[in-house]
């Protein structure tokens, strides 16, 4: 797990979109995909629903998306 990685997933939740993320953060579309895809193996758990017309954070997704943003915060603190 690496701050981009983190970074991303804030991002996709803020907005509620793959492809806003990575106009926000510059980034691509498959780069921001790849980092969730990578996030959620590392966890061995589904952070987000995505279908083709919606997007759904999970119950361990939001857990994981507060610890994410308390952690970014601390950082840049």
């Amino acid at each position: 797990m690496d701050f981009k990685q983190l970074q991303s997933f804030i991002a996709v939740v803020k907005y509620g979109s793959f492809t806003k993320a990575a106009q926000v953060l510059y980034s691509s579309q498959p780069t921001i995909s790849s980092h969730i895809r990578n996030l959620e193996e590392e966890l061995s758990t589904r952070l987000l629903i995505r279908t083709t017309k919606c997007l759904t954070i999970t119950t361990r997704g939001m857990e994981f998306y507060e610890w994410a943003t308390n952690t970014i915060k601390s950082r840049d603190s």
